[in-house]
């Protein structure tokens, strides 16, 4: 009897531990917006995480004073049955066999009525996959239409939500006038609502006619100034004199006192303001026909007057030009200044004067070796380069932990610079016992270089994950385990009792 109770409860604690656990599924229900206005229509979409399911339904519910459900469709493919009914608000999907289906699978249209009320209404929409039901709810707020009493009403006289509103002032009215030194104050009324508030008129300030009036137009107060008189002299046709900048007030008033007579070419002007009295008489010259010079210049001289209108220095291209370009002077002018080193063109090279470039011992060119790969043909007198040399330089990318450059296999080096390291990227991330990896690369040449990342002081690494069991899981282990205790007992009993027979 003994053995037969054993074996039973073998059976049982196998049987439990055989049981297939099937898990609740894990659904998520999301929304285009939450924050909707009376006539929006909102897209609903249910997603669950991957798991093997044969068959399904769903079943919506909300607020039929706020929502009405425009369509519903299953967003699952090689379903042999799939269909949902808006006027039900239910639906229903299955496949031949068990088949994984993960990430969205319904989608919900639902428009918001134009009669809805105003606030935070729920949708809730029930998931069952193969028995196992999971239900989601979302919160979706319609817009108040807010009601004001007028233009000016800060709070809405339905949600009580508060607003910014400017009043429209009137001009106001003067309660007290201000004065020059003493502020007034005057009233203003709203046009729409007829609050009213007060402001501040500032002090006027004193009135003066200008910066040297003493007396206040206003109040009649008076005060010390003093004239601020210009340098400069202001003048008319008989006299002159010194005028205060502010008020216009003269001093040192005086008559011209008048200079030499005007002539031909002068005015005749005060000797104190330089006010002219006279103008200058303007003699027209008439001009010899032969030039006059001297050793620096050249002109003409008016045969009425004697005068000399028109003199100017003489002009030569350079030091060595003997002859003036316009009146032909001659001058002394020395040797030319011929430079040690040597001019040279295709032709031939010579020395050339610094001063005109006159030329000396110009002399064809001596050609040296002929041209080689890496060697010019040269004059072997002044170096001038007959034939450039033969080699074409072919660069090639060339780059060192610092730069990079471009070198010709004859040794030619351009474009040398130093690397240009973009941002980097994180190659190995850093443990808390082992250093990371970040990888740079020159945004030029292509080049790169890695630098360590510390590693991860205690406390700074990703928190660690925690694992939630479904209710099931729990129930059926926490049964297996009663099943195993209650089985030890029974075997220790009879190991007991043999133990006591022997």
């Amino acid at each position: 009897m003994k053995k037969i109770i054993i074996w039973l409860l073998l059976v049982l604690l196998i049987a439990a531990l055989a049981i297939q656990v099937s898990a609740a599924p894990s659904a998520k229900l999301t929304a285009s917006k939450t924050s909707v206005n009376a006539g929006d229509t909102v897209t609903l979409k249910l997603s669950v995480s991957k798991m093997d399911c044969k068959a399904g339904g769903v079943e919506v519910s909300f607020d039929s004073k706020v929502f009405e459900l425009s369509s519903g469709k299953w967003l699952l493919s090689n379903t042999v049955l799939a269909d949902f009914s808006a006027s039900t608000k239910d639906g229903v999907f299955a496949y031949s066999s068990a088949t994984a289906i993960s990430g969205d699978i319904l989608e919900l249209k639902l428009k918001v009525k134009s009669s809805a009320a105003s606030g935070k209404s729920t949708v809730k929409v029930s998931l069952t996959l193969d028995g196992q039901t999971a239900a989601q709810s979302i919160g979706i707020t319609v817009a108040c239409k807010h009601k004001y009493d007028n233009s000016c009403d800060a709070t809405c006289n339905i949600c009580g939500e508060k607003r910014s509103v400017s009043h429209s002032w009137n001009a106001g009215t003067t309660d007290k006038k201000a004065t020059c030194t003493t502020d007034g104050v005057k009233t203003l009324t709203c046009t729409v609502c007829g609050e009213k508030k007060t402001e501040t008129i500032k002090a006027t300030g004193h009135d003066y006619a200008n910066g040297c009036d003493t007396t206040c137009a206003n109040c009649d107060e008076t005060r010390t100034t003093t004239h601020k008189y210009g340098e400069a002299w202001k003048t008319d046709s008989t006299s002159h004199w010194h005028e205060c900048t502010e008020c216009g007030d003269e001093k040192d008033v005086a008559d011209h006192i008048p200079g030499p007579e005007a002539t031909d070419y002068t005015p005749q002007t005060c000797t104190v303001c330089g006010y002219v009295i006279k103008k200058a008489l303007v003699h027209t010259h008439v001009p010899s026909e032969e030039w006059v010079t001297d050793d620096k210049g050249h002109w003409h001289t008016c045969l009425e007057c004697d005068e000399i209108p028109d003199y100017a220095d003489h002009a030569f291209d350079n030091e060595c030009d003997a002859e003036c370009n316009d009146c032909g002077f001659k001058r002394e002018v020395g040797e030319h200044n011929y430079l040690p080193q040597w001019a040279a063109d295709n032709d031939g090279h010579w020395h050339e004067c610094g001063f005109c470039g006159d030329r000396l011992e110009m002399e064809p060119h001596v050609p040296g070796p002929e041209a080689t790969e890496f060697e010019a043909q040269i004059c072997m007198i002044c170096g001038f380069e007959l034939t450039p040399m033969l080699h074409q330089h072919e660069y090639e990318q060339k780059t060192d932990a610092e730069k990079h450059w471009q070198e010709c296999p004859c040794g030619d080096v351009t474009n040398e610079e130093a690397h240009i390291w973009d941002e980097g990227t994180v190659k190995t991330e850093p443990t808390t016992t082992e250093t990371g990896v970040t990888e740079y690369k020159c945004t030029v040449c292509g080049a790169t270089k890695t630098e360590d990342i510390p590693a991860l002081q205690q406390g700074e690494g990703p928190e660690e994950a925690t694992i939630e069991l479904p209710l099931s899981v729990v129930i059926v282990a926490g049964a297996g385990m009663v099943l195993m205790c209650v089985l030890c007992l029974f075997i220790g009993i009879l190991i007991g009792k043999k133990s006591r027979k022997y």
